[in-house]
C-alpha cells in the first residue's frame, strides 16, 4: 500500500513539472522572418600569432662559476714599484732633470799648407799649345784615343790627345792624369805610340825631324808625350802647371 502511494505522489510531481516546462516555452510566430543564421554574422576569429617568447634566443647557460671570483678571497694587495733600480750604479739611474752640458768639439787650427787645385787636363793643354813653337796638333782627338793608344779608360782620371788636321804633319800631342799607380802603363803605351809616329815620319821627312825631338816625361799621376817644334818648351809649361 505505501509503495502504491509513493509512486503515484512520484507520478504526480512529474506531471507538475512537465506542465510548468510546457507553459514557459514560447511559441514561434510564423510572421516574423527568421534571423539570419547566428554563425553566418559573426565574423570568424582571426588567427592570432603568438608574441615570440622573449625568453628566446637568450643563453640560458649558466656562468661558470670558476671563472667568478671567489668572494671569500681577499683581492691581491697592490704594492707601489720605485720607478729606477735603487741599486744600478749612478750612470745608469734614472736621469737628473738637470741636463748634462754638451762638451764643446775642439776648435780645428787652419793648415800652414793651402790646398791645391788639381788643374783639369783641357787647362794645361792650354798653356802647353802656346809654348809648343807654333804647333799643328790643335785637333781634339780625344774621343776617339783607342785608335791610338792602347788604354782602358778605367786607368785614367782626365786626359786630352790633340793632332793635326793634316796627316802629312807628323806632330801630337798627349797630356794624361793617370790614376793612382797606373802612370807607367800610360808610359809604355805613349813609347808603342812613339814607334807607329817614327814609321810616318819616314814617309813625311819634312816633318818627321820632330820625332826625334819627341818628349816623353811624368810628374807624379800625370803624363806627357808630345812631338811638335818645341818639345822643351811645352815640357816647361806642363810642369809649371801640375807641380
Amino acid at each position: 500500500m505505501k509503495q502504491r502511494m509513493t509512486a503515484l505522489l512520484l507520478a504526480l510531481g512529474l506531471t507538475v513539472g512537465l506542465a510548468a516546462c510546457s507553459s514557459k516555452t514560447p511559441v514561434p510566430d510564423e510572421s516574423v522572418s527568421p534571423s539570419p543564421d547566428a554563425t553566418e554574422a559573426v565574423s570568424p576569429t582571426p588567427d592570432v600569432t603568438p608574441d615570440p617568447d622573449p625568453t628566446e634566443g637568450v643563453s640560458t647557460q649558466q656562468p661558470d662559476v670558476t671563472e667568478l671570483p671567489d668572494k671569500g678571497t681577499p683581492p691581491p694587495e697592490v704594492t707601489s714599484t720605485p720607478i729606477g733600480d735603487p741599486t744600478a750604479p749612478p750612470d745608469t739611474a734614472q736621469p737628473s732633470s738637470t741636463p748634462k752640458p754638451t762638451p764643446e768639439p775642439d776648435p780645428v787650427e787652419p793648415s800652414d799648407t793651402p790646398s791645391i787645385a788639381v788643374p783639369a787636363a783641357s787647362e794645361v793643354y792650354a798653356a802647353v799649345s802656346k809654348s809648343a813653337g807654333g804647333t799643328t796638333a790643335t785637333m781634339d782627338a780625344s774621343s776617339v784615343l783607342e785608335n791610338f793608344y792602347d788604354l782602358s779608360a778605367d786607368d785614367l782620371e782626365d786626359y786630352v790627345l790633340y793632332i793635326p788636321e793634316l796627316s802629312a804633319n807628323i806632330e801630337e800631342i798627349f797630356i794624361v792624369r793617370a790614376k793612382p799607380g797606373k802612370a807607367s802603363a800610360v808610359k809604355s803605351a805613349c813609347e808603342t805610340r812613339l814607334a807607329q809616329l817614327q814609321e810616318d815620319a819616314e814617309l813625311y821627312p819634312a816633318t818627321g825631324a820632330y820625332v826625334a825631338s819627341y818628349q816623353l816625361v811624368t810628374e807624379g799621376d800625370w803624363v806627357l808625350f808630345c812631338v811638335c817644334p818645341d818639345s822643351s818648351g811645352a815640357v816647361k809649361a806642363f810642369q809649371d802647371c801640375v807641380r
